[in-house]
């Protein structure tokens, strides 16, 4: 049965959340998997790697400068802090940003897809060193 479903069944009436023993394992053997493939991978390596550093830190300053202007007309407001502060409206919250403009910047940040970074860098910085080609999120259609 599916996951949902094998921990529904072995969860009901009870006063924690369990599942299958096949579960369980099949769980365990895709986390050893990826922590095999993926995660304790050396990663992006010489130039590509400082490539990507300065990518990184060019995209935090450029959206910590906004913050610290209250650009409402930048990305990080319109995709990050608007849409969170409506969200948490639905709940009465609301979203401190101002609190901690460095961790609503890494929020973002981390928040990205692969695409999406790569495509906010090309819209930010033009001319930059990284040229991917594709059709993304800021072209128009």
């Amino acid at each position: 049965p599916p996951a949902s479903l094998d921990i529904v069944e072995h969860s009901y009436g009870k006063p924690r959340i369990e599942m299958s023993e096949d579960l369980f394992e099949e769980i365990r053997r895709a986390k050893r998997e990826n922590y095999e493939k993926i995660y304790s991978k050396g990663g992006i390596e010489g130039d590509s790697e400082a490539e990507l550093r300065e990518a990184f830190e060019k995209l935090y300053d450029r959206c910590l400068q906004d913050l610290n202007k209250g650009d409402e007309f930048s990305y990080i407001f319109k995709h990050h802090v608007s849409r969170i502060e409506q969200q948490l409206s639905y709940y009465d919250r609301t979203y401190a940003w101002q609190d901690d403009k460095d961790q609503a910047v890494v929020d973002y940040i981390a928040s990205m897809t692969d695409d999406y970074f790569v495509d906010l860098y090309h819209e930010m910085f033009p001319k930059g060193k990284h040229d991917v080609k594709y059709i993304g999120y800021f072209d128009e259609d």
